[in-house]
């Protein structure tokens, strides 16, 4: 049998058993293999992007291993690796159910960022567009850091799994965070007024809440304009936020309901001068409402202010002349 024969062989053999290690594995679990096996880019060939636990997670971890074997040598105990990795695993890999509240949670989601953001200063650099950035961003944070809860803010520990201790600290603190974040949600009652898929609404919000300094971490979340549900969610954790940050009672809601009522009378009041306009643009004849449109373009204003313009100047000359 030639060299090359058994060589496939032997490449074949390790690829089962690799194989049949990973399938056993949750994607999450093979995104952390790779993430403790110190792999930070997909295997050369392929984009040059960030690792993330995607549908071909798993594929990469086998590629990966498969390297490897062979960087060490094609006689290296790989089946020592694979029972290193399964015992790595099941002490400190942070199991799945303990981070749902918040992978399955968009809002939660956006409250807990916010919580590791503000916790670290190096972190406040990073720039978030997409949903699935922010949740990878946790993902590193819950599996590749060290940290535990003190006061309202979390402290980053020296990284490196070094004792199961760390693992059980941390799923203490994920827990504790977890509990913060049931009491400081929002009531529901509280902000039924507001229309996730309004558009409009939201982004007057969106913009209203960065005007008086409420939205939490604005310039580290950069959602597309067109993405309405995320800034919704923005909006809502910033809420959320303010009363865990704010509050010595993570329960007592108090501040967070002010802040609501204000930003619930600003929108009314904006409605209300919204109507006045409409009013105004009413009583005016179509001939007319063309000459103010007209006007307007070459001033450079709005058909209202345009309006409140000429009728300002005609008191004002009628006044003179009176």
């Amino acid at each position: 049998m030639s060299n090359n024969n058994t060589k496939n062989i032997q490449i074949n053999k390790y690829k089962y058993d690799m194989e049949k290690f990973v399938r056993k594995l949750t994607r999450l679990e093979a995104y952390w293999c790779l993430l403790y096996l110190g792999r930070k880019k997909i295997p050369s060939g392929s984009t040059d992007r960030e690792l993330i636990p995607d549908k071909y997670c798993k594929q990469r971890l086998v590629n990966f291993l498969i390297k490897i074997h062979w960087a060490n040598g094609n006689n290296s105990p790989y089946l020592t690796l694979l029972k290193h990795l399964e015992k790595q695993i099941a002490d400190f890999f942070i199991p799945e159910e303990v981070i749902a509240w918040f992978s399955n949670d968009d809002i939660a989601m956006m409250w807990i960022s916010m919580v590791f953001i503000s916790s670290e200063k190096t972190d406040g650099n990073r720039i978030f567009y997409t949903k699935d950035e922010v949740l990878y961003y946790l993902y590193e944070c819950v599996h590749l850091r060290n940290f535990e809860n003190i006061g309202r803010k979390l402290k980053f520990l020296p990284n490196g799994y070094e004792t199961i201790l760390e693992a059980k600290l941390k799923i203490k603190t994920l827990n504790m965070l977890r509990k913060n974040w049931n009491l400081s949600k929002v009531q529901q009652k509280n902000i039924s007024w507001i229309d996730q898929k309004n558009k409009k609404q939201i982004d007057w919000m969106y913009e209203y809440m960065k005007k008086k300094n409420r939205l939490i971490l604005p310039h580290q979340f950069q959602f597309s304009d067109k993405n309405t549900l995320m800034k919704y969610n923005h909006i809502i954790a910033s809420l959320n936020f303010s009363v865990f940050i704010n509050v010595l009672d993570v329960s007592d809601n108090d501040i967070q309901s002010k802040i609501i009522k204000q930003i619930y009378n600003a929108w009314q009041q904006k409605q209300h001068r919204e109507k006045i306009k409409k009013d105004k643009k009413t009583m005016l004849s179509s001939d007319n409402l063309k000459q103010i449109k007209q006007l307007a373009k070459e001033n450079d204003l709005d058909e209202s202010k345009m309006i409140d313009n000429i009728i300002d100047f005609y008191i004002r000359n009628h006044s003179c002349k009176g």
